[in-house]
């Protein structure tokens, strides 16, 4: 049976699960804001678009350097730094309205912004044992979720009632709030609260002296085919985020407000399929979960492959989408989340974080091009032969990683 969690355990994650989703605030708000401030101030698509490209490429960087710095530094402090800094920035955007100005912010918060979840995710694996650290991971992942759907629905008002510059605003000052509440109630480590309750943890392994870029090395050598795997699975996350509304005005016939709405149930289902792929995987699955890993992937295979080739129903391909979503979201936070907390030691955690995250996010970016293309040329049948394709490699390639 897996140890519960005791009262400072308890309190650690749930303030770690707050923090990581408020980073949210700053960094999709974006998109909600995008309609107004293009036609405030007359920028194209394909200007208000090079915020995204910028903001994406340099938090995949970021998530690599940060992965492995969160291990070496504090990430109490860490973590406090990235939400100022990314405060900071959204307000900078706030208050600007020149596009080299704006574009050279939204990037640079890209970086601060991938500070997080590394740090977060080592924090958490120094208060927690082995197995408590599988028992939380398979719902720690519900945080971005859940920070995505927050952000969308607070910053969406805010256009409504303020306009566009209130969307980061606002946000800016609130994560001034949650990097205080952060500072002040976390410590890296069990033996730096006073008076804390927690059992010692048993002793792993910490880095020692070695360099950045030898300790990046190892994690390389040491879980490069996970990397690798992570590469091909982003895309199918990031085709839920970007294209589903399109599909089903397109394919569907739907208006799109409706489809939208529509939409906006995924990350929903999301929250539902990585608590449940959680569960799965603590209850039969431990020390079983990058097998599992594989198995959800070549289920999504066959399910990407067999969809475009059903008649188009609007309920019965709403609820094969909403399935599709909630096993994109429980593999993404199996990747993200449960293979560093598993994995990993505690001295390695934030870096197989990063690598883990920056593969998954150079594989969603390039997909969006990817994606795109097909579509422009081809069709949707084509687009979903693609993503099946992508699942399998993914899937044989974590498979073959548990035997290397």
């Amino acid at each position: 049976m897996m140890p519960v969690l005791d009262a400072w355990q308890r309190r650690l994650v749930v303030v770690a699960w707050i923090t990581y989703a408020s980073f949210y605030l700053g960094r999709v708000n974006l998109s909600t804001a995008i309609p107004s401030l293009q036609a405030d101030l007359d920028f194209s698509k394909s200007q208000v678009g090079l915020f995204a490209t910028g903001h994406f490429a340099m938090y995949a960087l970021g998530s690599l350097i940060n992965g492995r710095l969160g291990d070496r530094l504090s990430p109490r402090l860490f973590v406090t730094v990235g939400l100022l800094a990314s405060a900071g920035l959204n307000l900078a955007f706030g208050l600007s309205s020149l596009w080299g100005v704006l574009f050279v912010v939204w990037t640079a918060n890209g970086y601060v912004q991938s500070m997080g979840w590394g740090p977060v995710l080592r924090t958490l694996a120094n208060w927690l044992g082995p197995v408590q650290r599988q028992r939380v991971s398979g719902v720690f992942g519900t945080s971005f979720v859940a920070g995505n759907a927050v952000t969308w629905l607070l910053t969406g008002w805010l256009v409504i009632a303020f306009g566009w510059r209130s969307a980061f605003l606002i946000p800016a000052l609130l994560l001034v709030g949650f990097a205080f509440s952060w500072f002040l109630q976390v410590r890296d480590r069990p033996k730096e609260q006073a008076g804390n309750e927690v059992e010692s943890l048993p002793t792993e392994p910490q880095p020692g002296g070695e360099g950045f870029l030898t300790g990046l090395s190892r994690s390389l050598r040491r879980y490069w085919l996970l990397a690798l795997g992570s590469f091909f699975a982003g895309p199918l996350y990031i085709f839920f985020t970007i294209w589903t509304p399109t599909y089903f005005v397109e394919v569907g016939g739907l208006e799109i407000a409706r489809a939208s709405s529509l939409a906006a149930l995924l990350p929903l289902v999301g929250i539902g399929g990585i608590v449940l792929t959680g569960l799965l995987i603590n209850r039969y699955l431990v020390g079983r979960e990058v097998l599992a890993l594989a198995s959800v992937l070549g289920i999504l295979a066959l399910l990407f492959a067999v969809y475009p080739l059903l008649e188009f129903d609007l309920l019965r391909s709403a609820l094969i989408f909403f399935l599709l979503s909630a096993l994109v979201y429980g593999i993404t936070n199996l990747f993200l989340a449960t293979m560093p907390l598993s994995l990993g030691r505690r001295g390695e955690t934030s870096s197989v974080a990063g690598l883990l995250d920056f593969s998954f996010s150079i594989g969603g970016a390039l997909s969006g091009v990817l994606i795109g293309a097909v579509l422009d040329t081809f069709s949707w049948t084509v687009a979903f032969s693609v993503l099946a394709a992508t699942a399998l490699i993914a899937a044989l390639i974590v498979f073959r990683s548990q035997t290397a």
